[in-house]
């Protein structure tokens, strides 16, 4: 899906939900949508029982009306409100839209920045493990060495006590 149907996918599902919230809220007389000054559509919601009956079955119409004509026409979508006031749906899903967009997008450069951390902690480590693997290969080297020494040492003196113990033996004998 290319970007700019995301930021249409986006766009219409925020001002669905703007649109939805305040027919919800029950004080919304009608919809407009306008293009360039002109009223396309002009639904009205609520008109007694009969147009609260209506006004119900008609709204998911309207916005899904509202959500195309304003994000594929460039139309403009206003809520008119019982006590007259009209509210530009455009303006208001459109900040709510570039909030998200920018949340998003720090919380993207949040993780970027945390994975860059993660990585530089990880080759810190492994550097260190380099390293205390060589002064333990280091030590064991020293150590295997000191043990060989120690050894041959050994070995040396029991050969001498040995061949000692043989002179003795060989003396007595010869008493």
């Amino acid at each position: 899906m290319s970007e700019e149907k995301k930021d249409f996918s986006k766009e219409a599902k925020a001002m669905t939900e703007k649109v939805r919230e305040l027919v919800k809220k029950g004080n919304v007389a009608r919809i407009l949508i306008k293009r360039e000054g002109e009223t396309l559509v002009n639904l009205p919601l609520n008109v007694g029982i009969v147009g609260g009956i209506i006004g119900a079955s008609a709204a998911p119409m309207a916005l899904i009306a509202a959500a195309i004509a304003t994000a594929g026409f460039k139309c403009k979508v206003e809520i008119v409100k019982t006590d007259g006031e009209i509210i530009d749906i455009n303006s208001k899903s459109k900040d709510a839209f570039e909030k998200v967009k920018a949340g998003v997008g720090n919380v993207r450069k949040a993780a970027a920045e945390k994975a860059e951390e993660a990585e530089e902690a990880f080759e810190e480590a492994a550097e260190e493990f380099k390293e205390k693997f060589a002064e333990a290969k280091e030590a064991a080297e020293e150590t295997a060495e000191e043990a060989e020494e120690a050894f041959e040492e050994a070995a040396e003196e029991a050969e001498e006590a040995a061949e000692e113990a043989v002179e003795e033996a060989v003396e007595k004998e010869e008493e």
